[in-house]
């Protein structure tokens, strides 16, 4: 076969193949929109003059309400509340007193400990007399220093202070 030919044989085939696919794809488009079902019908569109008329309109429904920001207060106390400084749905800011616990309880806590450290320092009074003046008397007997006698008299002094 020479070249010319088979060129041509090809040029041929090539053209035939595309022509048919051409053919083909042009071809199924047409039959799908036939086939596609058609819309509700067209609504008909009326003009009217323009005028001017109260519109009362009313809507009854029920709706719940939900705020924009919401925030949990948690107390560092317990107790029982004895005021509320705010009112539902009024703005508050950091630092504003929300609710008043009653006192009583932390006062009655506050003025326990106040007397036990009283009863302590009470003791350790005592205690500093007794250490001072047995160590006074075995000093006198040359059984303890002049240290520990004056170590005894500064802890008495101070327990006496405060």
């Amino acid at each position: 076969m020479r070249p010319r030919t088979l060129l041509a044989g090809l040029l041929l085939t090539a053209a035939l193949t595309g022509g048919g696919a051409y053919a083909l794809s042009s071809a199924q488009p047409a039959k799908q929109a036939v086939s596609a079902p058609s819309g509700p019908p067209p609504v008909p569109v009326v003009a009217d003059a323009v005028r001017a008329a109260m519109c009362r309109s009313t809507c009854a429904a029920s709706a719940t309400v939900q705020a924009y920001n919401t925030d949990t207060i948690r107390t560092q106390v317990q107790g029982q509340i004895t005021q509320v400084a705010f009112k539902e749905g009024q703005a508050v800011h950091a630092g504003d007193l929300l609710a008043q616990i009653d006192p009583r309880p932390f006062q009655a806590q506050l003025d326990q400990a106040i007397a036990n450290r009283e009863r302590d320092e009470g003791r350790k009074l005592v205690n500093a007399q007794a250490n001072l003046q047995r160590d006074s008397q075995l000093m006198a007997r040359g059984y303890a220093t002049p240290q520990t006698v004056d170590l005894d008299k500064a802890i008495r002094v101070s327990s006496a202070l405060r």
